[in-house]
């Protein structure tokens, strides 16, 4: 080792940007790690966000009453979770791979109400 030269050494400003790398890591992409994860929509909530997302989006509006259950219609309702509803919603709209948006012609019910 050359006596003139500078000892590397680990700087507070390195350990600050390894810090923040690990950060945008786990943020960017253990949710969609997660995500891919077919179990996830084991979990009966699921159906119910994406339901609720596509309300948000259909009505461009947050529900104060419950839209959807027999026994509390209209019953007011805080959506906490609707920025997350409204995204679950879109994504689950976009078409997979391999899939086209129109294959059959038909529409959700099957009966042609594209």
């Amino acid at each position: 080792m050359d006596a003139g030269a500078p000892a590397r050494q680990s700087t507070p400003h390195r350990e600050h940007i390894a810090q923040l790398t690990l950060a945008a890591i786990l943020v960017l992409v253990l949710p969609l790690a997660l995500a891919s994860s077919p179990k996830i929509f084991n979990d009966g909530d699921v159906s119910w966000h994406i339901a609720t997302g596509e309300w948000i989006l259909n009505h461009r509006t947050i529900p104060t009453a419950d839209p959807f259950s027999y026994t509390a219609a209209g019953q007011p309702w805080v959506v906490t979770e609707w920025l997350a509803d409204a995204i679950f919603a879109a994504l689950a709209g976009m078409p997979r791979r391999g899939e086209t948006t129109r294959s059959s012609g038909r529409g959700p019910s099957g009966r042609g109400d594209v």
